[in-house]
């Protein structure tokens, strides 16, 4: 049986050359990774994500509380936030719901 050795280059050039193709190496594999699993993540991205936003986008814009309460809105508009809503509020609230009752 016949063995060869090769000699190990023990220079600080050649450690410094493997250290470089290993960072090389793991990037490469990084940036495979990323490219394996981006159609997953933009999947996923428009199949969950984006109907949920959409959701919570209508759960917030409510036009039509704002056309059927235009009294009140305007009121609103006046109060700091800090104090609890002026009598004036509470009337505009009562002349626009009884305004949709009589519209109905």
């Amino acid at each position: 049986m016949n063995t060869m050795t090769i000699p190990a280059d023990d220079s600080r050039e050649s450690s410094a050359r493997l250290k470089r193709e290993l960072k090389l190496a793991d990037a490469k594999k990084r940036a495979m990774a990323l490219v394996l699993i981006a159609p997953l993540a933009i999947f996923l991205f428009l199949i969950f994500v984006v109907p949920i936003g959409a959701l919570l986008t209508r759960a917030i814009e409510n036009p039509e509380v704002a056309n059927a309460l235009p009294h009140t809105g305007a009121a609103l508009a006046k109060w700091d936030r800090k104090t609890p809503p002026s009598d004036a509020a509470y009337a505009a609230l009562a002349q626009d719901l009884t305004a949709i009752c009589d519209g109905e």
